[in-house]
């Protein structure tokens, strides 16, 4: 009788997933293009970030090398949330509190789930100047 259940709740998870798609956050990876790790990031403003306050790029990583490599990675994550947004409506960006992983019972591969979620806004200071501001907006949510 349970190897009936499983059958069947294996059939209705595959049939399920063809109807929707994989789900693109149970196995996070970090990419240069979609990715900013905070990290190495300064504490305060860090803590200011994840408290909800706007923060500028150049005041999470004030000494270079690192804000340079950080400011240039975050610049091609902000294009890219912008064409998703302006192209498609979609609102791509979250700032990530935590990731849960474990060991499947099943062949799958093993998970990486972000656990927090907070929408992140990613906005240019100025003109022509290369700083930009992160702002994370709305409730915490758990995934």
């Amino acid at each position: 009788m349970t190897g009936h259940i499983s059958e069947a709740i294996r059939r209705w998870a595959d049939e399920v997933a063809a109807l929707g798609g994989g789900e693109p956050l149970i196995r996070f990876r970090d990419s240069k293009v979609g990715t900013l790790d905070l990290s190495a990031a300064d504490d305060p403003s860090r803590k200011k970030l994840v408290e909800g306050e706007p923060v500028r790029i150049s005041r999470l990583f004030p000494h270079d090398p690192l804000r340079t490599t950080t400011a240039r990675s975050a610049r091609r994550l902000a294009e890219r949330l912008w064409q998703l947004e302006a192209g498609h409506g979609i609102a791509a960006g979250y700032l990530v509190t935590g990731l849960a992983s474990w060991s499947p019972t099943s062949g799958t591969k093993r998970p990486n789930v972000p656990i927090l979620m907070r929408r992140l806004q990613v906005e240019p200071t100025g003109f022509a100047e290369p700083d930009l501001l992160l702002h994370a907006v709305g409730e915490a949510e758990l995934n």
